[in-house]
């Protein structure tokens, strides 16, 4: 039976906003856009509830198909392997050591018009379907 290595991955809060979430008793924060290097399982359990957090903000339910990009966009760089957990930390402290921390460009607000502030710019099909008066147009 092979044993299963030890891996790190470079976890990112490519959102716009802090994220802070538990771990055995042990709050975690990250700040917006900033990238960490962690254990794949730390980092797994992070990027569920930080996906699951934009999916609540977008309104959407855990079963549409962006809460896997939501997830999937929380990992970048290459994984670190070492045979044992005590190797891998190692690993992890030599890597913190020669690199800078990470800084990732905020989320988009919309994937239409690129929009990186609250507001849709006003050809974007997202603002014109969320206008107020659309709804009331027979009442005019």
């Amino acid at each position: 039976m092979e044993q299963r290595k030890s891996v790190a991955v470079t976890f990112v809060n490519w959102t716009d906003e802090d994220f802070t979430h538990k771990w055995d008793n042990t709050e975690y924060i990250f700040r917006a856009g900033v990238a960490t290097l962690l254990q794949d399982y730390l980092a797994n359990h992070f990027a569920k509830h930080l996906a699951q957090r934009e999916i609540n903000k977008a309104k959407l339910l855990m079963t549409d198909p962006k809460f896997q990009i939501f997830y999937d966009k929380c990992f970048i760089g290459e994984k670190i392997e070492a045979e044992t957990d005590l190797k891998l930390e190692m690993k992890m402290e030599e890597v913190k050591k020669v690199e800078e921390p990470k800084i990732v460009e905020p989320k988009k607000f919309c994937e239409f018009c690129d929009s990186k502030g609250g507001r849709h710019t006003k050809d974007c099909p997202q603002a014109k379907k969320n206008k107020p008066e659309d709804s009331f147009e027979g009442l005019k």
